[in-house]
């Protein structure tokens, strides 16, 4: 939708030229978010590092599923709705496959 606004009556992208046009222009006079968004286009923006609490690093966590047969079931039921909000699949606690039906 936005590319459409920016083409000119031929198709061109004049209107993007003079916006960027006017970007560099502020940039190399001295504007420091006009440099930022300039240097980001085309140079791409830094890197970013991941790591784990404190700066360390990322620590994995892996759980037995056999151990949900350990929980209460309302604590297993709160589990259950937490893994489907981010659809994560809990599979059987036995560690078997759950039986579906089919459509």
């Amino acid at each position: 939708m936005l590319m459409a606004q920016l083409k000119d009556e031929n198709g061109d992208l004049t209107k993007l030229r003079e916006i960027a046009d006017v970007a560099i222009e502020k940039a190399i006079g001295g504007d420091m978010q006009a440099i930022q968004f300039v240097a980001d286009r085309t140079d791409g923006k830094p890197a970013q590092a991941v790591t784990g609490k404190d700066g360390g690093p990322v620590q994995l966590a892996f759980f037995d599923p056999a151990k949900l047969q350990d929980l209460p079931d309302e604590e297993l039921s709160a589990l259950e709705r937490a893994a489907d909000t981010i659809g994560l699949s809990l599979g059987h606690p036995s560690g078997e496959a759950e039986e579906t039906e089919a459509s």
